[in-house]
């Protein structure tokens, strides 16, 4: 039974968090000595957040040299130290207890030490108080002790400080006396005591390396200090050293010395026999292994590399045989859960996670309703959300749970996981006075309020700390299962709207909390934004994310996209038109252009923009080489995008031939990104051509479709109208082909397509620079020649193949062939299907792009390609590309209700016809609610409004055609959803 009692005791809680009460202001009011010290606790960390460079050692010695500097913070300084003392000096004769004598005096000490006071008369009045209270001087109740954890370190930190100056050997015992007797590490919720423990450690190493002149050994020096024996101390101060920011400390061979002990150590846990089960009257065992695993896990989850230091399979064992020993211990689960997640077992991770929850339930209830370390709690919640969420786990189609089926994981997110973690998040708010929107307040209605309003005043921590990580990363998981729901599970538009509405609330709700400190979170809203139409704030918030983080490729490709779509919208500038992407009826998007100088002038801020972004991007390659890192694939992959944006915007300035001149370019900057040679033209060895793909099989199961081996052989005398070209459409062809000089295109683009990443870097081509209109092409002086076979030197379809570098060059071959169809090159399309076949298998993408190709002239062959990738669709699992999907569904409407005519029908009757629309209508209806892929798709509208029509529903038609109309109102030169597309 734990009694929590005292008046102040919520507030203890708060100040554990590292936070201060809402109310905190008004203490400096209070006849209570405890909130009289919160409020100058408060004051005193305001003036080193903004005075002191949020150092809480830095003293004024540090601002000698300036006069002004010295005279302004000591003024302030002298000011708290006196409004201090007037406090003590009322409070004189009234009696105080245990922790507000010892709060009072790591205040007094805190502020005298800034000002620079004499160090001796500090240790004096240190050393006068004795930190061991007596049974009789503190409550029995948990957060009063870890509040006098916090004030012991804090005590410790600052009694070594003082000793600095004229005893070093003194300063470093004090740290080992500490550490030798430190036996109950700090949780996940004791942010205060964990942040004092970081300084404490980093004022250690500091002495103990000279200052950064020798580096630690792990068997040399570590093994040799006084608190060695103390594997708490140990383990804890190592995970330490091994932290990103701390590896300056130590030498290479730490890592490994380290790991060795620490695997002797486990092993012999394992097989230890001093922890056994507990009986019912026994908590003991539990305690310490306990304590065991959360400073072992809890300090190793902040090494990057935690999983080569201590082995998954290892740590499975290892908690698997904790469990055995202790009784319903919820650390130890949450360990096992994230030790699950890692080794990639999702089906155990899962249950475990249920029962995790179990326990949690239990506890409370033995415990009258406390929750023990809220944050833990908090922090597991979101990462199982993250990691279970479908668009995660079930990501292109490969599930990672293989016998858990997902009806039951949407129903026990749902109904379990969600609203668990919205209860402890709202709990956590009360606890610390957390705030956000406010309703019945106009400010907080818009969207970017955190950007010029700070929501909770009493948070001064940064947003890169543990605490503001830990709860905006809560908030995102809850918004990023939303906007699983807004794209697959939406079955009715007032259920997409409400999906829409809670990713817009949860993910400002993490914005409101951590406005600056992670880009994710910020680039996701932003997304959002855009795709909800709300494009100014978007482009005002990309502009912020990019001040903060210049190299967020992602971003920047947003704010252009964002740019064509607000110059779309307005009435002063035209946009020459689109062709193949842009598919509707001439009638609803034909424009009447401007002349060509006032559309280049109208269309600058995307051409500079993107110019500025792959300079940028161009930079990032640069360094990245010259300090030998090789750059993610992701970034990899962003930057491409963003040279496919550049070619998007100079098409839509310049029109779609000026940008033939540049497909080069994208096929040079991705052998600079991407080093792999590829010397093998097939991946397959027995398809045949893109034309001939499937034509043994049958795909469709309408009756009317006729197998297109056999439509060849009955029609080779008729000609398919729709496939002959008019007399001025084949010489703008000829004038495209002289103009551009094509006939060899294909060509030099597949040779640039083998060249090597070594042989681009020899002529320093790292990053070509953006194109303009009197800007020549530079081409690449060392290329490797290939063969045009399709079936020399085959190679096989490995991981050593470089599957995933094949599949992004297979996409450029496809983006490829819509440039040629859309300058009506039907050939030069074709060899690029064929090339995008050859680099990688075929696949949805390559049937699609054939689809569009024979569109016109082969239509039987262009609905089966078609019809077979809506079966592959079909045949897996829902979680495929949507706008794979949207593109093959389009490119089915196109060749029903555009491409077709009635004197060489796809149709064998007006009853097949009706079914084949009524199918399409179904179809574009369910892909309608897919948020934002199918609802922001204009073509979507398009062509449900010619389906409306055609079934006379005046309303269903009006309806689409304004929302057609608004989206093409708004239309970017790409969809927004490019900016975060996976890696092929």
């Amino acid at each position: 039974m734990y009694i929590e009692n005292s008046i102040n005791d919520k507030y203890i809680k708060t100040l554990n968090l590292g936070c201060f009460p809402k109310n905190v202001l008004q203490f400096q009011d209070s006849q209570d000595y405890f909130q009289q010290l919160i409020f100058i606790d408060y004051q005193l960390q305001l003036l080193i957040s903004n005075e002191f460079k949020n150092d809480q050692l830095l003293s004024l010695a540090y601002f000698e040299n300036n006069t002004t500097l010295y005279q302004a913070k000591k003024e302030k300084l002298l000011q708290l130290i006196n409004y201090h003392n007037s406090i003590n000096l009322n409070y004189k004769s009234s009696i105080k207890s245990f922790k507000e004598n010892f709060y009072n005096l790591t205040l007094q000490c805190h502020l005298l030490y800034l000002n620079n006071h004499n160090v001796q008369d500090l240790i004096k009045i240190l050393s006068s108080f004795n930190i061991i209270p007596n049974d009789n001087e503190i409550e029995n109740n948990i957060s009063e002790f870890e509040f006098i954890q916090f004030l012991t370190i804090k005590y410790n930190v600052l009694l070594s400080n003082c000793y600095s100056s004229f005893n070093s050997n003194y300063q470093l015992q004090i740290y080992f006396d500490y550490l030798e007797k430190f036996q109950k590490p700090f949780s996940k919720s004791q942010i205060i005591s964990n942040f004092w423990f970081e300084i404490l450690f980093k004022n250690l190493s500091a002495h103990l390396t000279k200052k950064n002149t020798i580096q630690l050994s792990f068997d040399n020096h570590l093994r040799n200090l006084p608190f060695f024996k103390n594997k708490f101390a140990t383990i804890n101060y190592s995970n330490f050293l091994l932290r990103p920011e701390n590896l300056n400390f130590v030498n290479k061979s730490f890592k490994n010395d380290y790991s060795n002990y620490l695997l002797i150590d486990v092993e012999e846990n394992m097989h230890s026999k001093s922890f056994q089960f507990p009986n019912a009257s026994e908590s003991s065992s539990n305690n310490q292994i306990n304590d065991f695993i959360n400073n072992l896990y809890e300090s190793l989850s902040y090494v990057p590399f935690n999983l080569s230091i201590l082995k998954p399979q290892l740590s499975k064992k290892f908690l698997i045989d904790c469990t055995k020993k202790t009784f319903q211990s919820k650390i130890i689960l949450s360990n096992l859960i994230y030790t699950l997640i890692d080794l990639g077992e999702y089906d155990e991770a899962f249950q475990c996670f249920i029962t995790y929850i179990d326990y949690l339930v239990k506890g409370e209830k033995l415990k009258n309703g406390y929750i023990e370390d809220i944050l833990s709690i908090i922090d597991t919640f979101s990462t199982c959300i993250i990691y279970f969420n479908p668009l995660k786990s079930f990501k292109n189609n490969n599930s990672k749970f293989k016998n858990i089926d997902l009806n039951f994981i949407n129903d026990t997110f749902t109904k379990n996981f969600i609203p668990n973690l919205q209860r402890y998040l709202d709990e956590l708010s009360k606890l610390i006075d957390l705030t956000y929107d406010d309703e019945n307040y106009a400010g907080d209605k818009n969207p970017l309020s955190f950007l010029y309003k700070k929501y909770n005043l009493n948070i001064l921590q940064t947003d890169h700390s543990q605490f503001i990580e830990l709860i905006s990363k809560a908030w995102f998981s809850i918004g990023n299962y939303y906007y699983y729901l807004s794209i697959y599970e939406s079955i009715n538009l007032k259920s997409m709207e409400f999906n829409v509405s809670q990713i817009l609330l949860n993910y400002k709700n993490s914005l409101i909390i951590n406005s600056t400190g992670n880009v994710l979170y910020l680039f996701n809203y932003a997304l959002v934004l855009a795709n909800v139409g709300n494009l100014k704030f978007s482009l005002k918030l990309c502009k912020f994310i990019l001040k903060k983080y210049p190299e967020s490729f992602k971003t920047w490709n947003l704010l252009v996209l964002i740019l064509t779509s607000l110059n779309n919208d307005n009435n002063d500038t035209s946009i020459p038109l689109k062709f193949n992407d842009n598919i509707l009826d001439g009638q609803l998007s034909q424009q009447q252009s401007p002349p060509p100088q006032q559309q280049q002038q109208k269309m600058r801020d995307p051409e500079k923009f993107i110019n500025k972004a792959l300079n940028i991007a161009g930079l990032y390659i640069m360094k990245y080489i010259q300090k030998d890192i090789k750059l993610t694939l992701e970034s990899k992959y962003e930057i491409l995008q963003l040279k496919l944006t550049q070619m998007a915007v100079l098409e839509s300035v310049h029109g779609h031939q000026y940008m033939m001149d540049y497909l080069s370019e994208v096929f040079v900057l991705y052998h600079e990104l991407f080093d792999v040679q590829l010397n093998s033209n097939s991946t397959n060895i027995n398809h045949s051509s893109a034309r001939q793909f499937g034509s043994n099989d049958k795909w469709s199961h309408r009756p009317s479709f006729i197998d297109p081996k056999i439509q060849t052989n009955q029609q080779q005398s008729k000609k398919d109208p729709a496939s002959s070209q008019p007399i001025g459409d084949i010489d703008s062809v000829k004038s495209i082909k002289k103009s551009v000089g094509t006939g060899n295109t294909v060509d030099k683009l597949r040779r640039l397509s083998k060249i090597s990443r070594k042989d681009s870097f020899k002529k320093n081509e790292i990053l070509t620079p953006p194109p303009s209109a009197a800007q020549p092409v530079q081409q690449p002086k060392q290329t490797l020649s290939r063969k045009t076979s399709r079936q020399d030197n085959p190679i096989a379809t490995t991981a050593n193949n470089k599957t995933v570098e094949r599949k992004i060059l297979q996409e450029i071959w496809l983006w490829t062939s819509r440039v040629f169809l859309k300058n009506g090159l039907m050939e030069e399309c074709e060899q690029c299907i064929i090339e995008a076949e050859t680099i990688y298998e075929p696949n949805i993408k390559t049937f699609t792009s054939l689809g569009y190709l024979t569109s016109k002239s082969r239509k039987f062959l262009s609905l089966q390609e078609f019809e077979r990738s809506l079966e592959i669709f079909n045949k897996s699992n829902k979680f495929n590309n949507q706008f794979d999907y949207g593109l093959n569904l389009l490119g089915l409407c196109k060749l029903f209700l555009v491409d077709d005519n009635l004197s060489n029908s796809l149709f064998i009757s007006e009853k097949d016809m009706n079914c084949a629309i009524i199918r399409l209508k179904n179809l574009l209806e369910l892909y309608s609610l897919t948020w934002p892929f199918g609802y922001n798709n204009s073509e979507v509208w398009f062509y449900l409004s010619k389906i409306y029509e055609y079934i006379d529903d005046k309303i269903l038609l009006t309806s689409s055609l304004w929302k057609c109309i608004e989206l093409e109102d708004k239309r970017p030169v790409r969809q927004f959803e490019i900016c975060d597309s996976s890696i092929v």
